[in-house]
């Protein structure tokens, strides 16, 4: 139960890593009614994620000795090219379905309902730092960082193509769109993440690529 080769041990933390992500999720909520930050409801976000996040780093960080590392893994500079295309796509996606919102009229999401019903500087800047920083953050070390490694840890192909679709299904499910384009949208850059993290071995790689993400999806409200 002690390391991640505990299948057990893995369940029990992974549940509770994720009931930590639905708490600081539940927390940005509280902090945004009406369309207004209510500042009690930001401060009590700013503490509650600070401190999960240094729990989810403190936690990576213990248990990382314990992950198991491809013995081909390249430099990150080896991968510029794939970084470069992976920035590019998820820019794209996001830019189509800004466009198709825009056009047809497919229906909005809930941080974009909230933003409307407010539409001030203050509310752009906290989204900013919670959806765009905060939580695209903690999505990863769920779905890439503690996800490959305490699911899929062995160094295979089908291990990997596995790993990359539920990574992908779960980045899109915790972004709670219940709208299908942009689930789809959801899945596709959570598969772009994932692929990131495979090449690289590197976590902190699709944690930058999910807050250029995070922020950009901000800036496209």
């Amino acid at each position: 139960m002690n390391t991640p080769r505990s299948r057990e041990g893995n369940m029990v933390r992974g549940t509770i890593y994720l009931i930590g992500y639905f708490i600081i999720f539940g927390a940005r909520r509280l902090a945004v009614v009406d369309g207004k930050v209510r500042l009690w409801g930001s401060i009590l976000f700013l503490l509650l994620s600070l401190m999960m996040l240094i729990f989810y780093i403190y936690r990576f960080n213990r248990e990382s000795r314990y992950f198991e590392r491809s013995d081909t893994t390249l430099p990150i500079s080896d991968h510029f090219g794939q970084l470069v295309l992976i920035t590019t796509l998820i820019f794209i996606v996001r830019m189509v379905i800004n466009y198709i919102q825009l056009a047809q009229g497919i229906g909005y999401t809930s941080i974009q309902t909230a933003y409307h019903a407010g539409d001030s500087a203050g509310l752009f800047w906290f989204f900013i730092f919670s959806e765009g920083i905060i939580i695209s953050t903690l999505q990863q070390f769920l779905t890439t960082g503690f996800f490959f490694n305490y699911f899929f840890r062995q160094n295979t192909l089908i291990k990997a193509i596995m790993g990359v679709i539920f990574s992908a299904l779960i980045f899109a499910l915790l972004n709670f769109s219940s709208i299908p384009l942009i689930f789809i949208s959801e899945l596709l850059i959570g598969g772009l993440l994932a692929w990131s993290y495979l090449s690289t071995q590197s976590l902190w790689v699709p944690v930058l690529l999910a807050i250029f993400n995070g922020v950009l999806t901000v800036v496209l409200l």
